[in-house]
């Protein structure tokens, strides 16, 4: 059984990816010209809208709980400017305690409130690790800025944990999209949100956002029109193995040619295609027909360029090796349903045809 150290970080990595997530649930929620920052003015900030302090813990809210007190401190400090913003809001995945006078935090007006904060302040008499906190935001020299804070800190508690708000976001800002492909989606969008780092934090604008959305919509929605690459990059692991094993049947016409410095290009071609035929294809529900058309029309480059190659050949090697970067050059024909299929995919269909042997085909021209 594997034990935790004693100073295991995983639960503040969680809570750290879960800031993440409340971040990429926000920018689906800005506005024309809104810009989202996170670890700039507080964990997420949506500007002229929302601070955000985020909060991913397993106990209960309670009248001295420190994430109440510390975000309420947090945001009494001098150089927080309140009116920026329409609320203040501590979002927790924790629920307020049943006996907590913060049960009707959300429901309370102004004056109440303080009231529940002084009240709180009075029962903890100073035994309260807290009532450092609690002395500095009840001071009367601040009360006008408390005020103000008070007016707009709501608690959003109780809110969805890190297990199940993966599976909001699915459920509300990924259902335009294939079903296999929503994690690609999500997590696409979510790397897209983690590389947006200043040097003094974090920042994504709603119209580069929008874009982003338009960008990967495109890619990985059901009525989509650019071509699949997935698999365009492949393991260069799998290459090798297929490489070394030598078994491969286009590889070895390839081989026959003395050309094997371009069979590493040759297999990921192959598997890029192969790969995308067997897996996205299924997953864009592309009819075989569509894949079958466009195969024959490869085809129909191939054999009379070929044919006439065979005609002219005076030096078997040379003439060969000449006829497969032609071909490998050669522009895609057109895919029904997409734009533009890459190079790359239409020279890996042609090897999958070298590696059928009812085709016939191979690249040594005698």
């Amino acid at each position: 059984m594997n034990v935790k150290l004693a100073n295991n970080a995983s639960s503040s990595v969680r809570g750290i990816i879960y800031q993440f997530y409340i971040a990429l649930h926000r920018c689906f929620e800005m506005g024309s010209g809104q810009k989202l920052y996170i670890e700039q003015y507080g964990d997420v900030t949506v500007s002229a809208s929302q601070q955000l302090e985020v909060k991913h813990y397993h106990d209960k809210l309670t009248d001295n709980h420190p994430n109440f007190w510390k975000t309420l401190y947090n945001w009494m400090h001098d150089g927080f400017d309140v009116d920026q913003y329409v609320s203040l809001v501590l979002l927790t995945t924790q629920e307020i305690g049943v006996t907590s006078l913060l049960q009707t935090w959300n429901t309370s007006d102004v004056d109440g409130r303080l009231n529940i904060l002084n009240k709180i302040q009075e029962a903890a008499a100073g035994t309260s690790a807290t009532s450092e906190y609690s002395g500095y935001i009840l001071d009367q020299s601040r009360a006008q800025k408390c005020k103000k804070v008070v007016s707009k800190f709501i608690i959003a508690h109780g809110s969805p944990d890190i297990d199940n708000i993966y599976g909001q976001l699915k459920d509300k800002h990924a259902n335009h999209v294939l079903n296999s492909k929503c994690e690609d989606y999500l997590n696409a969008l979510l790397g897209y949100v983690i590389s947006k780092k200043s040097d003094s934090g974090w920042e994504i604008t709603n119209n580069e956002f929008t874009e982003k959305i338009r960008e990967l919509t495109a890619q990985y929605c059901k009525d989509t029109r650019q071509f699949p690459t997935k698999y365009r990059k492949t393991d260069s692991q799998e290459i090798q193995e297929i490489q070394s094993r030598n078994d491969q049947l286009f590889v070895s016409k390839i081989v026959e040619i003395n050309y094997n410095s371009v069979i590493p290009k040759a297999i990921e071609d192959y598997l890029y295609a192969s790969h995308t035929v067997l897996k996205d294809f299924r997953d864009y529900q592309v009819s075989p027909d569509r894949y079958e058309e466009f195969s024959e029309n490869v085809l129909d480059q191939v054999r009379p360029k070929l044919s006439i190659a065979k005609r002219n050949a005076t030096d078997i090697i040379k003439d060969s090796q000449n006829a497969y970067d032609d071909l490998m050059g050669t522009d895609s024909p057109s895919f029904r349903g997409f734009e533009n299929p890459p190079i790359s995919f239409k020279n890996g269909v042609i090897h999958m045809n070298f590696d059928d042997p009812k085709n016939d085909l191979k690249w040594r021209l005698e």
